[in-house]
């Protein structure tokens, strides 16, 4: 874990008794004795086993290490620096010992640029930083790049592993949700910031390429299904063309859902397909209390 993980750890809670953790070397402990090991590579595995887990968890490591390379290239740098913007906004004037958590968070890159960015402003350092994914691979993978961050194998769908009203801000980029316990884990003063595609997002490649498409009533739904515990806030439009080819174009297929779907032949063409135009269209959407 990161060199101030045992300040941050004090958020947490042991995914068995919900007890408080705290870091005692490279294990994070409970008082009832509970124990966890911290990885060599700095993140914690905090999902409890279960035998009717199967065997392939969250993104695989081919997906994982295709979303890397893309986002590498910066094509969904202008969604990122949006994001930052409304957190640094939110946060600024009462930042102590605040608790960001990326819910979802992959490889780490959007928890990743939102620390380097609020590092750069005065005023920012007593910040606590978390990432949470169900996948190993992609706790491995953000840990070793991203090691002053606190990264966690944890599942969206059981209990979130953060002590109640404990995290100032929650980001969930393109990740599943739970109502209940974004409802448990975020402050009264916090912010939970949702982030989903457009309809138009990616249109024309879906079209050449036969994709997954995306509900077109998506958004209606998400506030809907907040819309008890929380108002939506504001609401955020970020969209950019895109011109893609080659590796590039075959990481962006390869990151996403599509990756389970397409077939091998399919990927086979994609690299050679020539320059593709497409529209990257994403919706933040900023709830609160």
């Amino acid at each position: 874990m990161v060199s101030n993980s045992e300040r941050c750890t004090r958020f947490l809670i042991c995914p068995v008794c919900e007890a408080q953790l705290a870091q005692v070397g490279a294990t994070l402990k409970c008082p009832q004795a509970h124990s966890f090991d911290i990885a060599r590579e700095g993140y914690v595995n905090l999902l409890l086993s279960s035998g009717k887990r199967p065997k392939i968890v969250g993104d695989t490591k081919e997906m994982l290490r295709a979303r890397r390379d893309f986002l590498a290239r910066g094509f969904y740098g202008p969604l990122s620096d949006a994001l930052n913007e409304r957190i640094h906004n939110h946060l600024a004037g009462d930042v102590s010992s605040a608790c960001i958590a990326d819910v979802g968070c992959g490889e780490g890159y959007y928890i990743g640029r939102l620390k380097r960015h609020l590092d750069s402003r005065p005023g920012f350092d007593h910040l606590c930083y978390f990432g949470l994914d169900v996948s190993k691979e992609a706790a491995r993978l953000a840990a070793k790049r991203y090691q002053d961050i606190c990264f966690i194998v944890a599942s969206v769908n059981r209990k979130l592993l953060f002590s109640g009203g404990s995290v100032r801000v929650l980001t969930n980029v393109f990740a599943p949700r739970n109502v209940v316990e974004f409802d448990r884990v975020l402050a009264q003063d916090g912010v939970l910031l949702i982030v989903i595609p457009n309809p138009r997002h990616l249109a024309s490649l879906r079209s050449r390429l036969d994709l997954l498409s995306i509900e077109p009533d998506k958004r209606d739904k998400v506030i809907e299904q907040f819309a008890g515990p929380f108002r939506l806030a504001g609401e955020h439009t970020v969209e950019r063309e895109m011109g893609l080819e080659g590796d590039a174009l075959l990481a962006l297929v390869q990151m996403t859902p599509n990756y389970w779907h397409i077939s091998s032949e399919a990927l086979d063409g994609v690299k050679d397909m020539g320059p593709v135009q497409t529209e990257a269209s994403f919706t933040i959407l900023e709830f609160r209390r």
